[in-house]
């Protein structure tokens, strides 16, 4: 189904379901209305880089937003006059565990519509309440959020998503499968009887509201990594050309892995041997078993900046801290940045303190031993943005239109109307990137629109 231009007319389509059980089938209409594309709709994507990562604020763990121009250099959003982050979303709602942690933003296939979906749970900041990290017996919910500009968000809602099993629902995240038009949402959960360790799940939506029975999507138990069932979490997905990569982390190892499939979900003859794999007290098919190991267990040699040639050892080699991986291309370059969770020190790290997350890369995904940890001094991400107050688990390129409000520390104020409701556009010079900050004066009733290093923002002011 494919929705009409914008401008045009809603269009008026008839489904068709046909329901059969037991051999008798019945056939149900629906008519549906498809609305047409918006007229503003984003569609460059190139302007800088969004995250979404939690910290603990007031007691609970909420969402915050990180900003980059080139992928590397970090720095968060929504701060206040004196220069403290302010969290943007809070999870409250009713019979929520209170807090929102590892947060992933997906922008819908068709670019009109973004979801925020955290795991619900409370086990940080000192905040009464909360299921702390008990995961045998936690929430099996999702905290959702939506938006169609980034800047006005829905409430959370809570959406059921784990099944009898599972003892809970941590670090979901979400990708788009063109070939059935739904998304897959996958996560990591123990099983309520602590038995195999931790394994990855997956369920399909189309909307966020309503899900499928999740189905399990963890390593292959075969293959170039074979033995490793038994632990993985913190799964990612990034699609390239007609491959899909997918980073895990092993837990027996704690170190991050990089696979790749030219399908999401394995079925039939793509199954192998894995058509019905012990979990606890449960067998299910792996619906992960086509996703097969690039092995990054050796070194590269890179040019450092003098031009000298080093040794570098790759990504696998940093092992028993490591977690929360998220990948992404660079908007300017045929180069994929892993950006991956330091919270201790070892093996390849040396010695020091962690680093909260630190960026790898490679030239190349397919190539074994390509994937590796520029020098310190080649990246900087800031100190709120560590691991010990925020483990960051969601990136998104954002386009020219960046529509984030309340960032302070403007460059410029400019009167927006004396009424407020009303929705503004303005023009800047295109020469850099631009967030926005609406604010209401209280003493003359005006609202105004503050621009951030500026090319085009658009926002909504409200008293």
């Amino acid at each position: 189904m494919t929705r009409p231009a914008a401008g045009a007319e809603p269009v008026k389509v008839m489904l068709t379901a046909i329901i059969t059980l037991g051999g008798q089938s019945t056939e149900k209409k629906f008519e549906v209305t498809v609305q047409p594309m918006p007229a503003d709709l984003d569609t460059d994507y190139t302007a800088g880089y969004l995250w979404t990562n939690f910290d603990a604020s007031g007691g609970y763990e909420k969402i915050f937003f990180g900003y980059s121009e080139d992928g590397l250099n970090w720095s968060k959003l929504n701060k206040d006059a004196n220069g403290n982050p302010q969290p943007v979303l809070v999870n409250d709602a009713e019979g929520s565990d209170l807090g929102v942690r590892d947060p992933h933003l997906i922008r819908s296939a068709e670019g009109d519509r973004y979801w925020i979906l955290g795991t619900d749970l409370h086990a940080e900041g000192g905040g009464a309440g909360g299921s702390g990290w008990n995961q045998l017996s936690a929430s099996q919910n999702l905290v959702v959020w939506e938006s169609d500009d980034l800047v006005t968000w829905s409430e959370p809602r809570l959406v059921y998503a784990g099944f009898d099993h599972a003892g809970c629902v941590w670090a979901p995240e979400a990708i788009y499968d063109e070939a059935t038009g739904e998304y897959l949402v996958f996560w990591s959960s123990g099983m309520k009887s602590g038995v195999q360790g931790n394994h990855i799940y997956v369920s399909k939506t189309r909307d966020f509201w309503n899900f499928t029975t999740p189905e399990l999507y963890s390593n292959s138990a075969n293959g170039e990594d074979a033995g490793r069932l038994s632990g993985n979490i913190d799964a990612s997905i990034f699609k390239e050309g007609d491959t899909y990569y997918r980073l895990i982390k092993d837990e027996s190892s704690n170190s991050i892995r990089l696979q790749s499939s030219k399908k999401l979900l394995a079925y039939g003859e793509d199954l192998g041997d894995e058509t019905a794999v012990a979990v606890g007290n449960t067998t299910m098919p792996n619906r992960g078993a086509g996703f097969k190991l690039i092995d990054n267990s050796g070194t590269i040699q890179v040019k450092d900046e003098s031009g000298n040639t080093v040794t570098k050892p790759c990504m696998q080699q940093y092992a028993w801290s490591y977690e929360g991986p998220t990948m992404f291309k660079f908007n300017d370059r045929d180069e994929w940045c892993i950006l991956v969770d330091e919270y201790g020190r070892g093996s390849a790290a040396g010695s020091g303190s962690a680093r909260g997350y630190i960026p790898f890369v490679t030239t190349n995904l397919d190539q074994p031993n390509s994937v590796y940890l520029p020098s310190d001094d080649e990246f900087v991400m800031p100190d709120e943005l560590n691991h010990t107050n925020a483990r960051l688990l969601a990136l998104i390129s954002t386009g020219k239109v960046m529509k984030l409000n309340k960032v302070v520390n403007a460059n410029s104020i400019m009167p927006a109307s004396n009424s407020c409701g009303k929705e503004f556009s303005i023009k800047i010079p295109a020469s850099s990137n631009h967030v926005i900050h609406c604010e209401a004066k209280e003493t003359t009733g005006t609202s105004l629109l503050r621009i951030v290093n500026g090319a085009y923002a658009r926002a909504c002011c409200t008293a």
